[in-house]
């Protein structure tokens, strides 16, 4: 490790451990929000602290407004299994572990960094992208989450101090942002309101609709998804590896499955979502109604079966395909 990214990463860990210190997790609730906005990026990161709810201690940055949307939909999916709500998670960690918790690659990070722990007071920080195995930061993250770590500190001391006073359960957020004019940052109380871009329906040829018309509606009932798997994809050098998915569509009453591809990363995914179900209609007839695990995957199919008088089902359990799942995961772990 060259010296220069060594200091960074030292400059890092000793951040995490001030924000320790200043024990964040006794103080806010997990969904409290701090938006940092950097001056060198669109959207802000919005940070948020683990441990007042649960036993693990962490500092949480979710960059930008689809992350943030990720982190609502992924608490709002509690009757989803719990390996499916990954298709959510996209954030940069610092979590407080115990040694028995941390990887060799961290310890030897750590090791090279010249720091010591003790106890469960480990340190170690995560990247987590949409798709892919949680790995190490990379130097540019590192970078970022030091700038934000920075103003972090400043925000939870404007509360302690009572310097600012902020009403989270009125879904207030403290907002640290940058004055170019004044080279200054500064804190605003505000209202945490985003959105993401709305997902637009693939386009569908005419014919392809016109052909599902002339088949017969039957009374069977599809279910469709695209599953996480904790198979790993080979690592293509200078990436990171994927988790490998599926499509998988099944019957919903018998379980049977009736099509299954695998979705590479640079598949697009809604595409592919929608090419199975037509492939599925035209080879099997019409079903009277298609189960989908969240309202992406419905937005995705709504045009299609609107059209062609299919009814669509959202529910985070799919029986069938859940089924199927955990025979999969299984025999991976045998």
């Amino acid at each position: 490790m060259e010296e220069q990214e060594k200091a960074k990463w030292i400059t890092l860990y000793s951040l995490a451990k001030d924000i320790q210190k200043l024990k964040p997790w006794e103080i806010f609730m997990e969904l409290d929000i701090f938006p940092v906005s950097l001056p060198s990026f669109k959207e802000p990161f919005f940070c948020a602290f683990l441990g007042n709810e649960s036993n693990q201690k962490g500092i949480m940055v979710y960059p930008g407004y689809q992350a943030l949307d990720g982190l609502w939909r992924f608490v709002k999916s509690e009757q989803m299994p719990p390996f499916q709500r990954m298709r959510y998670q996209q954030h940069l960690a610092c979590f407080t572990v115990g040694a028995d918790e941390v990887s060799p690659h961290d310890k030897y990070l750590i090791n090279q960094l010249g720091l010591k722990f003790r106890g469960k007071n480990w340190i170690i920080f995560e990247s987590a992208l949409l798709n892919l195995v949680p790995s190490e930061c990379t130097i540019n993250e590192v970078e970022m989450l030091i700038e934000i770590y920075q103003q972090l500190i400043m925000a939870i001391e404007d509360i302690t101090s009572e310097r600012v006073d902020v009403d989270f359960d009125e879904g207030q957020v403290l907002h640290r942002q940058y004055d170019p004019f004044t080279n200054a940052w500064f804190s605003i109380v505000e209202k945490l309101e985003w959105s993401v871009e709305q997902l637009q329906p693939p386009n569908i040829y005419p014919e392809i609709i016109e052909e599902i018309n002339q088949l017969p509606m039957t009374n069977e009932h599809f279910e469709i998804d695209i599953i996480h798997t904790p198979i790993v994809a080979d690592q293509k050098e200078g990436q990171r590896q994927g988790i490998v998915r599926f499509v998988l569509l099944a019957d919903h009453k018998s379980g049977f499955i009736h099509k299954h591809e695998l979705v590479h990363l640079e598949h697009n995914s809604q595409d592919m979502l929608l090419t199975v179900i037509i492939e599925g209609i035209l080879q099997l007839q019409r079903p009277k109604q298609i189960w989908v695990r969240d309202d992406l995957s419905e937005a995705v199919l709504k045009t299609l079966c609107e059209k062609t008088g299919i009814k669509i089902k959202v529910s985070q359990k799919l029986k069938s395909i859940d089924t199927f799942a955990e025979k999969l995961f299984l025999h991976i772990q045998n």
